[in-house]
């Protein structure tokens, strides 16, 4: 058993081939993962980092992508995909860590999403890989307990919900959007362009700012991944007062992000948004809400009263206390 970093074209192809490999071995389907080039990785960008194959006589058997920002004590794990080999994430685990502790790094959390966004942070705990959320981890069972064997803490988890967009549902949000927007006074447009949500908002409060930023970028990046990728922007006369980014995937669609500008919060504006949703999608059967943190009690009752059910829970993990 080795560890090699990724420093040839042939080792790269390895690195990026291994989950698929994983799942066709499992007779599983391929991960919504993104396949493409380390310098798509924005957080690459933050800090000395590292990609990392295990191999067994030339095999590949796990991958690890390692790093930490400039000056954080705290380091990342991402890209964590492996076969069912213990010793091969023992060992993996091992250099990423000792990497890390040369630079002064007293921990490690992840898995981390290597975008720009928070899509496929986490290892799936329960539900069906096969059925796994647009762009969210859909691993197999023996990721978590590798991990734990390897001495890292379950820190933090997260929930999805499934809303099945039956036609009574469908009817009864398409009634509360058009009275949201005839009581408040609401209009909903669809933009296409990846800089839409940025210039609808550019007159906000610099609390929306940091919002609309991290959407902008999502917006991009979401699109690169997901062609059937929509965003809406709700006004009320002219200024901007919400978006949405949806994907879709034939009879499913991911609400990926909802944003509401805080001086129009309960003012209608969320049912404003997914009555247009839902009359793009009109051949979507389910809608998909995720990752809401469990600890979330005010995000996960307005998904429970729009009947979302929880179909898959997510973990990550952090190891400490390395000197």
């Amino acid at each position: 058993m080795k560890v090699v970093p990724i420093r040839s074209a042939r080792l790269w192809r390895a690195f990026f081939d291994l989950p698929r490999e994983i799942c066709m071995s499992m007779s599983a389907s391929p991960p919504h993962r993104l396949f493409a080039p380390h310098r798509v990785f924005p957080i690459a960008a933050r800090g000395p980092h590292m990609f990392l194959l295990a191999m067994e006589e030339g095999r590949p058997l796990a991958r690890l992508f390692v790093g930490a920002a400039r000056g954080a004590r705290e380091g990342y794990f991402s890209l964590f995909d492996c076969y069912d080999a213990p010793d091969a994430v023992r060992a993996l685990m091992a250099e990423g860590e000792a990497f890390l502790r040369s630079r002064g790094v007293r921990s490690m959390v992840g898995p981390v999403p290597p975008g720009p966004c928070d899509y496929g942070k986490g290892i799936l705990i329960e539900g069906d890989a096969d059925h796994a959320p647009l762009l969210e981890a859909r691993n197999p069972p023996w990721y978590a307990r590798h991990l734990e064997a390897c001495g890292f803490d379950p820190v933090e988890a997260y929930l999805s919900y499934r809303v099945t967009l039956s036609p009574a549902v469908a009817g009864r949000y398409t009634a509360l959007g058009d009275w949201a927007k005839r009581r408040f006074g609401l209009r909903v447009e669809r933009g296409a362009r990846p800089g839409v949500l940025a210039r609808a908002f550019h007159s906000l409060e610099p609390d929306t700012s940091h919002a609309v930023r991290d959407a902008s970028v999502a917006w991009r990046y979401l699109v690169r991944m997901n062609p059937g990728a929509v965003a809406f922007v709700a006004r009320h006369g002219n200024e901007p007062a919400g978006y949405l980014i949806a994907l879709n995937q034939g009879d499913r669609v991911r609400l990926a992000t909802l944003y509401i500008a805080p001086e129009f919060r309960l003012r209608g504006v969320t049912a404003a948004l997914l009555s247009a949703l839902i009359a793009e999608f009109p051949q979507a059967c389910e809608m998909e809400a995720g990752l809401i943190d469990r600890k979330n009690e005010r995000s996960r009752a307005l998904v429970e009263r729009a009947g979302g059910e929880v179909t898959h829970s997510y973990r990550m993990y952090r190891r400490v206390c390395w000197y």
